[in-house]
């Protein structure tokens, strides 16, 4: 028999939040929390790169700082770190007069740089935050194709670690069907 959900209180929240998001799956992930800080911001950002993620938060002095974090994340920004490493090092090599070195690496640099603009276009599209302004958003919830997490636990640190939070997480593909329509209704009111 399938399992169809667990219950869970403790301040170790954080393994089925952390483990829901880090999914190696291309489905989509829906957050609805109203506070998130910049380590589950980076973390969100990190997992745009396989799947597309959509936020729905409050308007509050710890998410507004992660929400800025993600608006700004630049995909793609360590091959250019890489591209950047690279041209020096033909700058040097044509300083040193090795040219053969110099020829070698051009490639390099040009897969590199065309690599962070092509994911920098997709992942722009895979990360969409919407902030609800008029209404304060309380809930809290994550889903995923395979499963759902309902429950007290935000995307904080002390939510996730320090907190006695509950959560239950669901398996029951009915149940997901059902918060995904409650989540996309959401986000379209906001």
């Amino acid at each position: 028999m399938e399992e169809q959900g667990i219950s869970y209180s403790g301040d170790e929240t954080y393994k089925e939040i952390d483990k829901l998001i880090k999914e190696k799956t291309r489905s989509e992930l829906l957050i609805v929390c109203p506070y998130i800080n910049r380590y589950y911001a980076k973390m969100l950002i990190w997992a745009s790169g396989r799947r597309r993620v959509r936020v729905i938060t409050s308007n509050s002095v710890v998410s507004s700082d992660a929400v800025k974090l993600i608006r700004k994340s630049r995909p793609g920004s360590g091959y250019i770190k890489a591209a950047i490493y690279f041209i020096i090092l033909e700058a040097i090599f044509f300083f040193l007069k090795r040219y053969y070195l110099e020829v070698l690496l051009i490639p390099v640099v040009v897969v590199l740089l065309a690599i962070a603009v092509k994911r920098a276009s997709e992942l722009k599209k895979r990360i969409e935050v919407k902030i609800s302004e008029s209404r304060f958003i309380h809930e809290k919830l994550y889903i995923s194709d395979g499963s759902a997490i309902s429950g007290s636990a935000n995307l904080t640190y002390s939510g996730t670690r320090k907190n006695i939070e509950h959560i239950e997480k669901t398996y029951d593909t009915d149940r997901i069907s059902a918060l995904k329509e409650h989540f996309n209704s959401l986000w379209n009111s906001i």
